[in-house]
C-alpha cells in the first residue's frame, strides 16, 4: 500500500514537472492579464488535479495561484471558460468570495440550463479538470 501511494505521489509529481509549457498567443486562453487556462502547444486545456493544479499554477508570478472566484469574477471567468473550449465546460478555481472551504477542492462549472455558471466541491478530491490560473506566466 505504501509503495503504491508513493508511486502515485512520484507519478503525479513527474507529470506536473513535464506538464507543457503553457502558450501566450491570441489562440491561446488568455483574455486578461491576469487569468488565464493553461494549455499545450495546440492550444488544448491541460487537465489537472486538485493539488496538481494548485503547484502548477504557483509557479507563476506575483506570486501565482489558482484563481479566486466571486459575484463580481463569475461571469468573466465563466467567459473564459466558454471561449477556451474547456471539457466539460468546468475548470478549477481557488475560493469563493474570499473562502477557500478549508481546502476543499472547488470549481466553476457551467449550469445545467447552460444559462450561467456556479461554484461546486469536488468532495471525493477525484476529478481532473482544467485550471484557471492567476498571475503572469511570462
Amino acid at each position: 500500500m505504501l509503495a503504491a501511494t508513493l508511486f502515485s505521489l512520484a507519478a503525479s509529481a513527474a507529470a506536473v514537472a513535464a506538464a507543457p509549457a503553457i502558450r501566450r498567443d491570441a489562440s491561446s486562453c488568455f483574455p486578461s492579464a491576469s487569468a488565464f487556462i493553461p494549455t499545450d502547444s495546440t492550444g488544448v486545456p491541460i487537465l489537472f488535479s486538485w493539488s496538481d493544479a494548485k503547484h502548477y499554477c504557483s509557479g507563476f508570478s506575483p506570486p501565482g495561484r489558482l484563481a479566486d472566484d466571486s459575484s463580481d469574477a463569475n461571469a468573466g471567468l465563466g467567459d473564459l471558460i466558454s471561449a477556451c473550449g474547456v471539457p466539460g465546460n468546468r475548470a478549477w478555481v481557488g475560493s469563493w468570495n474570499g473562502d477557500d472551504y478549508q481546502g476543499t477542492p472547488i470549481f466553476l462549472m457551467q449550469t445545467f440550463d447552460g444559462t450561467d455558471y456556479a461554484v461546486y466541491a469536488d468532495v471525493t478530491n477525484s476529478s481532473t479538470m482544467a485550471a484557471i490560473c492567476h498571475g503572469d506566466p511570462q
